[in-house]
Formats: structure tokens, C-alpha cells, sequence
């Protein structure tokens, strides 16, 4: 994260995961993880009548996402984290041994965020076709969030998975936290504009 020194060995790494900012960081992503699936339900159900199949298939890979996100996140903080991190810290006599543990983890994420950020894509894509026909001030700005966030999902996805490192800036700290500040905006401002008018 950009308030936290990055990291550039898995030593590093475990280190800083038992400072308090880096757990709490890793509690707050959480939490933001959960409020985006009552969003996706409320974005759903405000165009399921315009859009049912694009609506429902919207839920139904935000909640894989979401599910995804959880499963890793729990293990990654109340496992690695809380135990791991603090057991590398405090005895040097199991740290070879904590290190490969970690390492072997790290790897298993990589793996995991294949299904995760497909996922993730899919529900926004379906999320675009949902919204593409809504009018009106701010309309717009919907679709053009969740065209943004799924072409930042192919591109990342292309880059970890497909060999193209040209995206590589897509999963780099810079770009990754504007364009996800972006989209995060432009949704927040359309449910704004739809709160003021729901029939439209």
C-alpha cells in the first residue's frame, strides 16, 4: 500500500505484516469487500426489470468474486498474518521453515486470482449491459465505470496469466489505485444521481 514501505523480499513481507497499519489495512479491504457485494445487489435490483438476465448474472459472479475474496483474505490475515508473521518474528529457530510455508502461499494466491479476477469481469461486464441503457444526468457514468474496471480486469489478468507484460503497469501500485479510485467514484456518483430519480 502506498502508507506502508513496499516490501522487497518475502522476509520483508512477513515483517510487515505485524505492524497494526498493515492489519488494519487488511480488516478494511475486508469490510470494503463486503459492502461491494450490497452494492452489486442494490445496483441488481435497480435494473433488473430494464435488464433481468444482465442483473442476475451480475449478482451471481459479483457474489463468486466476493466469495473468492473472502475465503482468500480470511486465510491470508487470520493465518498467515496473525500466526505466521508473528511466529517469524518472535523465533528465529522456524524461520527457513515459515518462510517456505509463505512462499508456497504466495504461490497459491497467484493461482487463486485467476478465478478471481475472471469473475470479477464477468460481473462487470454484465454490470455494463445492465446500465448501458439508463438516461439522464450521470447516466453514463455506470457503463463507463464498469467498461473501465473490466478492461483493467482483462488487462491484469493478461498480464499475470498470458504473458503480456506490456499490461504490467495494470498490477503495479500507481495505476492499480487510480483507476480503482476511478471506478470506485464514478459508481459512487451514479447511485448519487439514481437516488434522486430510481424510476429512470
Amino acid at each position: 500500500m502506498v502508507w506502508l514501505p513496499e516490501a522487497q523480499t518475502a522476509s520483508q513481507e512477513l515483517l510487515q505484516r505485524t505492524l497494526a497499519l498493515d492489519r488494519a489495512r487488511a480488516l478494511f479491504v475486508m469490510f470494503g469487500i463486503v459492502a461491494l457485494l450490497g452494492a452489486y445487489v442494490v445496483l441488481a435490483l435497480l435494473r433488473f426489470r430494464a435488464a433481468p438476465a444482465a442483473s442476475i448474472l451480475g449478482v451471481i459472479f459479483g457474489t463468486l468474486f466476493v466469495s473468492a475474496e473472502l475465503f482468500y483474505r480470511s486465510l491470508d490475515f487470520f493465518v498467515v498474518s496473525l500466526h505466521w508473521a508473528a511466529d517469524y518474528r518472535l523465533s528465529e529457530l522456524s524461520r527457513d521453515l515459515l518462510l517456505q510455508r509463505y512462499e508456497l502461499w504466495s504461490q497459491m494466491v497467484q493461482a487463486w486470482y485467476f478465478p478471481l479476477q475472471l469473475s470479477h469481469m464477468l460481473a462487470a461486464i454484465c454490470f455494463l449491459i445492465a446500465t448501458w441503457r439508463v438516461f439522464g444526468r450521470g447516466a453514463w457514468l455506470a457503463p463507463a465505470a464498469f467498461g473501465l474496471n473490466s478492461i483493467r480486469l482483462m488487462a491484469r489478468t493478461l498480464n499475470s496469466f498470458a504473458g503480456q507484460h506490456w499490461l504490467a503497469a495494470f498490477n503495479r501500485l500507481p495505476l492499480y489505485f487510480a483507476t480503482v479510485a476511478l471506478v470506485n467514484g464514478m459508481l459512487a456518483a451514479w447511485f448519487f444521481w439514481m437516488s434522486r430519480d430510481p424510476a429512470r
